[in-house]
């Protein structure tokens, strides 16, 4: 048998050498396809990447717009600073954490495996003390640079995490909300294990527990040494005992650690609100008696117009990004100008650049968050400028930024912080005094909420528009849910166009007009008073006038005869409005109602507005909306909800609501600003011009109504004689124990006005005590007062509309004339009467 067949050493190296050759072969062959994929296959791209490489860009930044009142003063600017971060996991102590077990592990080196559980955790406890002790030293020395105490520092670190973590939270539940509900339209199962899963996913740290977070400005040059510090390291030596290696070789504790972990300093451009806070000196030498006093009055008043001017939001969210796209697709001038091609562009399905947006929000932009820094957002913004260098001939290409544009209010600043003082409990005005006695249910010295509103007949511009309380842009930053959380004052509520209210009495001489309009009332017609409506029901649809155990029972009686149409405004006769409104009925009253603006918002763009309501709501379907604004589709079709709004059309109303909405009650509601609106529209003989507080170059909206001027002359006689009629006119005078003395008291001023009570729902607060009925006690109760003017010089026309709701102040004249009264003052003192 013959044995395995031999290979000469030739042989043998001549197959070494074509393996190798072979080998060669492969890898040539590789290097071949290599070169094909990136000269033919993928040249372009290749190409397009080489001459990325010859060019250099950078952004430039711009500046957002500035907020001007009607003088030109200066709102809201931004001002370039510097603010003090931390990372969040430094603030949290997971810094500290993390570094104390790294440190452990490197001092016991490769003897950390050999340790238990219980073991590495004692050790990690030793050694982090220090760590956290360095944490707070860090926390002092900040607490110094940003000129607070450490108590006011640890305050304002604490809101951080609760803010961030309460949003985790809120984001975690929508996840797994979203994914539970993904997994049963996939039909699947959520077993206790995917149940974990889902969860785990959903706790996933969201971008706020990722950032450094903003503790506070500094100027220049403490940023400048902060900065230095940044690079600065410092030794933290433990008394642990010196661990010896296996080696023989002996490691000290001693760690290396930044003398300000965590710290970020960066360039911002804070958003400065000039006139958040002003000193305001107020006479109160024309005060009623009883509080009257020779000395002024200084106050020092936040967040003056803060409802209006807004505040800015340190992040955009999603819906900032979606708001900014649709800008975009509804004003193609502004998409002309801010669309560019960058280096960063990216090609899209035709192959052409897709262009990038100069104003698009990057992390760390701020963002108007409400009133016009919201509504305004895309004229304040402004658009960066790109600089592009080609580096291999140093060709320069520039787009210059664009700053924001201005943005002019028809706010005087000066006249609304002067109102705003005037509606400053400490004043006096604004509290329950002994002259609101007897309307007045609340003790004396009680706080009042209210609204008032200062509007130019001729123009429709809205010089002030004050809500109170009010909050500083302090309080929203450091603390925002003491503001949110405040049930008792909701001073977030801008009172002004926000909240509803019943109009009460000063709705009549808009029933009177409208009565005439439609010839449901004859000028010179008479019609009794009653003392209540309903002849067998004195307890129901009473006259205010109505009191036979004081003597007191009707008009009809008081003035030996019954009332025309002046007269019962002069007077206020409840039983006159309700014939009017039952004469009226639904179609009519609302329409009438309509014309003088109950229903419509303006959309003044100074944040939400309460359009007005006339009956009861209705569910109205609409099409659902993903988070990007687009109808969600299921099964093809879009999937629909209900919304409810105000039906405002009168199809649901009977004839006992229009009975009641004929004297402002019911299902009747609208706000102070409404009030100002509508007795400039009886000012103008039946013009509208539409409300607004934002300037933008534009003739304001006018238009004509159908009202009959007559019916207009008759309602602005009634309310000149509320005012002037000494005998019978409703808030002519104040009645006190020194005797009687005008409401309005201002020399060569004329006013028209008109005060209303409107019956109001007692405040009760969340977990209130009881009463021994097992009723919650409330923390405010009574009627809200309301004045509304017309003022102007004496002899003249109507210049101004003023209106005044104190919420459950009782009298509309005692409690809210006697404010108007010293608004026409302030006027006077700011050169407009």
């Amino acid at each position: 048998m013959a044995g395995p067949r031999k290979i000469s050493p030739r042989a043998a190296f001549r197959r070494r050498l074509m393996l190798l050759m072979a080998a060669f072969s492969l890898a040539g062959a590789g290097m071949a396809v290599q070169m094909t994929r990136l000269g033919v296959v993928n040249a372009e791209k290749s190409f397009e990447e080489a001459q990325r490489r010859l060019y250099r860009q950078r952004w430039v930044p711009t500046v957002r717009g500035r907020i001007l009142d009607r003088h030109g003063r200066v709102l809201a600017q931004n001002r370039p600073s510097y603010e003090v971060a931390i990372d969040y996991q430094v603030l949290r102590g997971e810094w500290a954490e993390a570094r104390a077990v790294r440190h452990a592990r490197a001092v016991h080196g490769k003897a950390w495996p050999l340790l238990s559980d219980e073991q590495r955790d004692a050790v990690v406890a030793r050694f982090l003390p220090l760590y956290e002790e360095h944490v707070r030293e860090m926390e002092r020395r900040l607490a110094w640079v940003l000129g607070i105490d450490e108590q006011a520092f640890q305050g304002r670190k604490a809101r951080i995490i609760e803010l961030v973590e309460d949003t985790a939270r809120a984001v975690a539940d929508e996840r797994i909300k979203k994914y539970r509900l993904e997994q049963r339209e996939r039909g699947r199962e959520l077993t206790p294990e995917l149940e974990a899963l889902l969860q785990e996913r959903a706790e996933q740290p969201i971008a706020a527990q990722r950032e450094p977070q903003v503790l506070g400005d500094v100027p220049d040059a403490t940023a400048f040494e902060l900065i230095r510090l940044l690079d600065t390291f410092t030794e933290l030596h433990s008394d642990e005992e010196r661990v010896v290696g296996e080696a023989g070789e002996a490691r000290a504790n001693v760690d290396p650690v930044p003398l300000l972990p965590g710290v970020v300093v960066r360039r911002s451009e804070e958003r400065e609100y000039p006139y958040d806070r002003m000193e305001v000196t107020l006479a109160r030498d024309t005060f009623p008696t009883t509080i009257r006093d020779d000395t002024a009055m200084t106050l020092e008043i936040e967040g003056v117009a803060a409802h209006l001017i807004g505040w800015m939001g340190d992040r955009p969210l999603k819906p900032d990004t979606r708001r900014r796209a649709a800008e975009l697709r509804a004003d193609p001038l502004l998409g002309e100008r801010a669309m560019v091609e960058t280096l960063d562009s990216a090609k899209g399905p035709d192959g052409k650049l897709k262009k990038l947006d100069r104003g698009r929000y990057l992390d760390g932009d701020s963002v108007g968050r409400s009133g016009v820094e919201w509504s305004q957002e895309a004229t304040l913004r402004g658009l960066r400028g790109l600089h592009t260098e080609r580096l291999d001939i140093g060709e320069r290409n520039t787009i210059d930024p664009e700053p924001g544009r201005d943005v002019h209010l028809t706010i005087d600043i000066n006249l609304q912080a002067r109102v705003q003082g005037l509606l400053d409990p400490r004043l006096g005005l604004a509290q329950i005094q002994p002259y609101h006695q007897p309307e007045a249910e609340m003790p004396v010295g009680t706080p009042l909420a209210g609204a008032a509103v200062v509007l130019d007949v001729d123009s429709g511009e809205v010089l002030a528009l004050v809500t109170s309380p009010s909050f500083s842009r302090e309080a929203m930053r450091e603390d925002p849910m003491s503001i949110f959380d405040d049930e008792l004052n909701t001073a977030w509520v801008n009172r002004a166009i926000a909240k509803p209210y019943p109009p009460g009495s000063i709705m009549k001489p808009v029933t009177l007009t409208g009565a005439v309009t439609h010839g449901i009332y004859r000028e010179g017609e008479r019609i009794a008073c009653t003392g209540h409506l309903l002849p067998n029901r004195p307890d129901l649809l009473r006259c205010w006038i109505y009191r036979p155990q004081f003597g007191m029972t009707t008009h009809s009686a008081q003035l030996g005869h019954d009332l025309n149409g002046v007269e019962a405004i002069t007077v206020s006769c409840n039983i006159f409005f309700y014939t009017l409104g039952r004469r009226m009925g639904p179609t009519t009253i609302t329409g009438v109602f309509r014309e003088f603006g109950v229903g419509t918002p303006w959309n003044l763009g100074v944040g939400m507005e309460f359009p007005g309501q006339m009956g009861g709501r209705t569910g109205v379907e609409v099409p659902e909306l993903d988070e990007d604004g687009q109808p969600v589709i299921k099964d093809g079709r879009p999937v629909m909800r209900t919304e409810y709004v105000y039906r405002n059309d009168g199809a649901d109303l009977t004839e006992f609501d229009t009975t009641l909405m004929g004297m402002g009650q019911g299902p009747i509601a609208w706000t102070p600003l409404h009030a100002a609106a509508a007795y400039a529209t009886l000012a103008r003989m039946g013009v509208v011009i539409e409300p607004r507080v934002i300037n933008d170059g534009m003739p304001p909206q006018v238009h004509e109504t159908s009202f009959d001027r007559r019916g207009i002359q008759l309602a602005l006689a009634g309310i000149d004689g509320v005012v002037n009629d000494r005998a019978h006119g409703t808030a002519e005078h104040l009645t006190l124990e020194t005797g009687r003395e005008p409401i309005f008291n201002t020399p060569g001023i004329h006013v028209w006005g008109k005060s209303g009570t409107a019956q109001a729902e007692p405040l009760r607060l969340n977990g209130a005590p009881l009463d021994e009925n097992g009723q919650e006690i409330p923390v405010r109760w009574g009627e809200h007062a309301w004045f509304t003017a017309l003022v102007g010089r004496e002899g003249d026309r109507p210049r101004y509309a003023i209106s005044v709701i104190m919420e459950h102040a009782g009298s509309g004249g005692r409690a809210s004339g006697t404010i108007v009264n010293q608004i026409i003052r302030a006027l006077v003192a700011e050169g407009y009467l």
